[in-house]
């Protein structure tokens, strides 16, 4: 550890947590790693390097990936003609082959044997960060179509294998089947006769390995493409270009106001795609995105459109296929706008579509799911009022960030709703409802007292009937997978929800200047105390008339634990209360009580005392025995601020509310009671904060139409 003068994010440019940083045996910064390092072989390749005898100094732009000694293939790739007598079924025309430019560290697919069937299979197995592949060139008559069977036994979405058609991936194929049965996908369809080159890549990562870690083959094959008989989408550019007259031949696009989107052929024919990340026939040295954000500016009469069109950009990092974005009719404004700005052919003004792609359905008569279904409003799964809905869940295969995926919801009445998750998730989920801009209406705070699942959220908000809005549940971590349920239920016209007064962590002032630059607020509900009662309210606002408003009485929690505290006030169900813990009495610090806690559990001994906290402190002893002023507590001198004050708060324990389910254990905050209140927090968390008592306290928050 060392002591830093400023924040280490303003040395070392921290991005991500955690952030390892390697310095040699000269001192000099080698490497910063953003990020975690989830495996053991970067840490060996980087300490081999860094403490080797003939060291020679390297500093990476890269982080510990140049550091990483790769390994080398212990496989050759058999025969072509055994593979061929392996995997090939019918009358089909193929030829094998494997990787042939730096091919070093590339693995081979080999022979082998799967539930008595012969085989050919990745043999990177367990090698993190590493790469099989084998080619095969395929010739194929118009109208065929090829067919080939696997069966996947690896980490979902992490250890893939790709099958990729001429440099275009088609499928991702990854995951374990404890049935582990068989299934068929058909990566070609013929558009005219011709050799066409397939490879099977199965890329691992640096993390877990599950199942067999790899995925088999077999029985690589011709059909019709009338034969296809499972859902298949085969990709196809929107633009041609004819290489007799070297025009180019777009495709017929027809707007549907139904979904909001362009297709191909029809209204309802294949979603017309754009790929906005990657190289296109309109730009094929750089991203279309790469190229806008690299000159700061999206420029279309007369107006800069950057910041929206990187919306849709950011729809296409998350999109199930990487880099694709369904076409609207904004979206198709932008790109008309980039093709006057970066297009070669002014008269032609569908040459937009050279970036553009579909998917022709094969084997199915419904076409491709939206690729950014759930990422946007105007994308949004639909929710449906009730419970138990078989359509109101998230499935999340992949990291989505910014976070999670929408449901529209549209209520037919008005009146407030309570939106409910169910996951299986071991550290839960979070909850958002945003409006139709997506700006934020409510951020989910576990701040209601009658629900106590910290793993999932329950959402209430008043909603206006016909106004759309927008559901947002997603996993606390963001790369977990699964699926998570929700249920929406009608409470009422109005609803009077008993949350917390002050949820969440303490904050800064952001309007806070000068030397108040960091003045800490406790945040939540203006609170305000009523001079004819001495009891706290929400504080309302004043009328037009400057005649005080006051909202629903503040309730302090004695027997909950309301997220400021891992104890309550009093002692509750086994959990040590604040009263019984000394917590009241102001004349004695954290730290006396510390001392002091030892202190009695060893019936008083002095010695006896010391000896434990050697133990505890170990050889920082001496320096906490002087910073917990040890001597001093021992002897009963105490170094509190204030005196004791636990008859007091004693008192109003018998106050506790004991009918109502929802407030009991519940206390109504008189003036003296916040007081208290207030120095028990001063103790415990930050001094001198304005109301910061209000974090143990209740309220009852009125929900529906302004009165």
């Amino acid at each position: 550890m060392a002591s830093c003068p400023a924040s280490w994010a303003t040395v070392f440019g921290v991005s991500g947590y955690p952030t390892s940083i390697f310095i040699d045996q000269y001192g000099v910064i080698c490497a910063v790693e953003s990020g975690a390092i989830t495996s053991l072989r970067p840490f060996v390749s980087v300490f081999d390097h860094f403490t080797a005898d003939d060291y020679e100094q390297v500093v990476s732009q890269y982080g510990v990936s140049e550091f990483i000694t790769q390994v080398k293939p212990t496989y050759d790739m058999p025969a072509v003609e055994d593979i061929a007598a392996t995997i090939n079924g019918g009358n089909i025309q193929v030829e094998y082959r494997t990787e042939t430019e730096d091919a070093e560290f590339i693995w081979p697919f080999i022979i082998g044997e799967k539930n008595g069937e012969d085989v050919i299979y990745a043999s990177n197995t367990g090698i993190e960060d590493s790469y099989a592949i084998i080619y095969a060139d395929v010739t194929l008559k118009k109208g065929e179509a090829l067919a080939v069977d696997y069966l996947a036994s690896s980490e979902r979405g992490c250890d893939i294998m790709y099958v990729i058609v001429d440099d275009v991936a088609i499928f991702n194929i990854s995951g374990t089947d404890n049935k582990e049965t068989w299934k068929t996908c058909y990566p070609l369809v013929a558009e005219k006769d011709g050799t066409y080159e397939v490879a099977f890549c199965y890329a691992k990562d640096s993390d877990s390995n599950e199942g067999d870690d790899t995925v088999y083959i077999k029985n690589l094959r011709v059909v019709d493409k009338s034969q296809i008989d499972s859902a298949t989408y085969i990709p196809n550019y929107a633009a041609t270009s004819n290489p007799d007259t070297f025009e180019w031949e777009y495709a017929d696009i027809v707007y549907n106001a139904a979904d909001g989107y362009y297709h191909v052929g029809s209204a309802n024919g294949p979603l017309l795609l754009v790929d906005l990340l990657g190289y296109t026939q309109f730009m094929e040295d750089n991203s279309i995105y790469l190229e806008i954000y690299d000159d700061g500016k999206l420029m279309i009469d007369g107006q800069d459109w950057l910041v929206r069109f990187t919306d849709y950009c950011s729809f296409a990092s998350n999109a199930t296929i990487n880099g694709l974005c369904s076409v609207t009719e904004e979206l198709r404004y932008f790109l008309e706008g980039i093709d006057m700005i970066y297009g070669f052919d002014e008269e032609d003004d569908m040459e937009w579509l050279q970036l553009c792609k579909y998917y022709q359905a094969y084997g199915t008569t419904e076409q491709l799911q939206d690729p950014i279904l759930g990422l946007s409003p105007h994308s949004a799964y639909k929710a449906v009022l009730g419970k138990n809905v078989p359509t109101n869940y998230f499935y999340y295969d992949r990291a989505i960030i910014p976070r999670g995926l929408m449901a529209e919801f549209t209520p037919t009445k008005s009146g407030v709703y309570r939106i409910t998750s169910h996951n299986e998730s071991m550290d839960g989920v979070e909850g958002w409802l945003f409006d139709e801009n997506r700006n934020v209406l409510l951020t989910y705070e576990h701040d209601e007292r009658m629900y106590e699942d910290q793993d999932d959220v329950s959402m209430v908000y008043y909603m206006e009937a016909g106004k759309s809005y927008y559901i947002d549940i997603a996993f606390w971590d963001v790369y977990e997978n699964g699926i998570i349920t929700y249920d929406i239920e009608y409470l009422g016209a109005t609803y009077e929800l008993f949350r917390l007064a002050s949820p969440g962590y303490f904050t800064y002032d952001s309007n806070a200047t000068g030397d108040e630059m960091y003045y800490t607020i406790a945040g939540g509900i203006d609170v305000v105390l009523n001079p004819a009662d001495g009891i706290y309210y929400e504080d309302l606002g004043k009328d037009a008339n400057g005649k005080q408003i006051y909202g629903s009485k503040l309730y302090a929690d004695f027997t909950g634990i309301t997220g400021i505290f891992s104890n309550p006030i009093v002692t509750n169900s086994g959990v040590n209360g604040m009263i019984d813990m000394g917590g009241f009495d102001f004349s004695k610090n954290e730290d006396d009580m510390f001392v002091l806690s030892y202190y009695e559990k060893n019936n008083k001994d002095k010695d006896a005392t010391l000896e434990e906290l050697k133990e505890v402190w170990g050889t920082d002893y001496e320096t906490y025995y002087k910073e917990y002023k040890v001597e001093d507590v021992l002897k009963g001198k105490y170094h509190g601020t204030g005196k004791d004050y636990t008859d007091l708060i004693k008192s109003y324990v018998s106050k506790m509310d004991t009918s109502n389910t929802e407030r009991k254990g519940c206390v109504v905050v008189t003036e003296e009671l916040a007081e208290v209140l207030q120095l028990l927090m001063d103790k415990y968390t930050f001094a001198g904060v304005d109301h910061s008592w209000t974090k143990v306290c209740y309220y009852y928050d009125y929900l529906g139409p302004a009165k």
